[in-house]
């Protein structure tokens, strides 16, 4: 079942970051990751399912970041981030504009689930580093 990317780059991209290339193998293992609806309707659901999440994840990971395996975990991270602009940026070089002398960021697509296949533990340092791109 396709997934729903809107650019078939976007698509190859996550196809070779998370399942050694192959678009199938993607849409079959990791369909999970990923949502495409609205990120302040994801944030806001996340938000409200947070807290009975942690101890779910706490609990997965041994309290132990799952990025560099070393800090005690303490944040929650999606592997996959609810929008980035790091696609755009890469693919369809698109670069901030200026609207009434103020800087506007490269807009950003919406990719990432709350699905627990897409939360890992992390401490605050490997978070703050991640922060939005993949």
């Amino acid at each position: 079942m396709p997934l729903g990317f809107e650019y078939r780059e976007d698509e190859q991209y996550f196809a070779d970051l998370l399942a050694n290339g192959s678009i199938a193998r993607l849409e079959k293992d990791c369909f999970r990751l990923f949502d495409f609806r609205d990120p302040k309707i994801k944030r806001k659901e996340f938000g409200l399912k947070k807290q009975q999440l942690s101890p779910i994840i706490i609990e997965k990971a041994k309290g132990i970041c799952e990025i560099c395996k070393l800090n005690k975990g303490n944040e929650i991270d999606h592997i996959v981030p609810l929008s980035s602009n790091q696609l755009n940026k890469k693919f369809r070089k698109m670069k901030p504009i200026i609207a009434n002398g103020k800087i506007k960021k490269v807009p950003a697509e919406s990719y990432g689930s709350n699905d627990l296949a897409n939360l890992q533990l992390a401490c605050k340092s490997c978070n703050r580093k991640k922060w939005h791109r993949f």
